[in-house]
């Protein structure tokens, strides 16, 4: 295509895998929002390594990106944490104990990512 000039319909592209979704127009707004939405619930620090993953695969030969690839995908697994089970306070109870997991649970993953910034600098730098 590129070295020929033509051009093909977007069904075309689709179907040559050059395109991974095809929406109408009066969509494209709402699609791209939910994907951000379903992108922003993952791990943050896995979708760093997904990303990194995608941006060097331009930079490398076949072999050396695939083996990148597979050294963040199985660093993934380290950013799992362990789900802990709650421990009831005496007098914290509704809207306050729900406050307090949330904080818990919110410096638990500040915690991971800096420490997974730290592990992982040399592969996420460009």
């Amino acid at each position: 295509m590129v070295l020929t000039g033509e051009s093909m319909k977007a069904d075309e592209a689709e179907q040559a895998g050059l395109v991974a979704k095809i929406v109408p127009p009066e969509k494209t707004l709402e699609i791209a929002i939910a994907a951000g939405a379903a992108m922003a619930s993952m791990s943050r620090p896995v979708l760093l390594m997904a990303k990194e993953s995608v941006n060097r695969a331009e930079d490398l030969a076949l072999s050396e990106g695939l083996r990148f690839e597979r050294r963040l995908y199985h660093a993934s697994f380290s950013t799992i944490i362990e789900a802990k089970t709650p421990t009831p306070v005496v007098g914290v109870e509704g809207e306050d104990a729900r406050k307090d997991a949330r904080m818990l649970r919110d410096e638990r993953m500040k915690q991971l990512a800096l420490s997974l910034d730290d592990e992982f600098a040399d592969l996420l730098e460009p």
